[in-house]
């Protein structure tokens, strides 16, 4: 074999191999764009994933205690024989009225079997509504709806009937911060109460560092309200 053919063996050699090196990296690129955009998706998947959980822990369901993404629970109906017009009073309490008796010493109306019971049963929600000026009711189911309000800010609160006294004692805490008198404080507090005394539990406010609180605020916020001028 010449040289000049062995030279143009060794061009075409070159060349060959040139040209599959320049297919082998192209794949190479090909690859690891495909790669980092499957990562992207996935983190972005896994992102959104995350989010929608977290909306969820956040949204709690009709029975207190429970978070809509783990509670399989209906929220029973609220099933009060109001007068006319009591319903205009509660109208805006509902809600409130509608978790007192869900829980507590109300559940035990699956107990009650006779027709004739359930109706006692459905009087009786009646009569311990009355057991308080309708002024009064009114008023303390706005401030304790004020207070669950509050709690589901906190995941870590997974009650407010019946309520721990240590969320109690920052809640009323955290009045205190922006009271400008301890009637605020105090009116929580009989509120509180006032629900957990329909519902049939023990009474958080009865602990002794809440009624500390409480004393507390008469002491820092003991100043005359100041009446508007009309």
């Amino acid at each position: 074999m010449s040289d000049m053919e062995e030279e143009t063996l060794d061009l075409a050699s070159e060349q060959g191999t040139s040209t599959r090196n320049t297919h082998e990296m192209s794949n190479a690129d090909l690859f690891s764009l495909l790669k980092t955009y499957m990562d992207t998706r996935l983190s972005g998947i896994e992102t959104s994933f995350t989010d929608t959980t977290h909306t969820l822990e956040k949204k709690r369901c009709g029975l207190f205690g429970h978070w809509a993404s783990d509670c399989k629970k209906k929220t029973p109906r609220l099933d009060l024989e109001l007068p006319e017009e009591l319903r205009k009073d509660f109208s805006a309490h509902t809600d409130t009225l509608q978790k007192i008796f869900s829980t507590g010493f109300w559940k035990n109306d699956t107990q009650v079997k006779h027709t004739e019971l359930k109706i006692l049963f459905r009087k009786m929600k009646n009569s311990v509504i009355d057991s308080k000026a309708r002024n009064t009711t009114v008023k303390y189911a706005y401030i304790f709806k004020r207070f669950v309000v509050w709690s589901e800010k906190y995941t870590e609160i997974k009650s407010v009937l019946p309520a721990n006294e240590i969320y109690v004692s920052l809640y009323l805490q955290y009045l205190m911060q922006s009271a400008k008198h301890y009637s605020t404080i105090e009116a929580a507090c009989y509120a509180i109460k006032w629900a957990h005394s329909l519902a049939g539990f023990e009474d958080p406010c009865a602990s002794d560092i809440v009624k500390c609180i409480v004393e507390a605020s008469k002491r820092k916020l003991n100043r005359p309200i100041q009446k508007k001028n009309r």
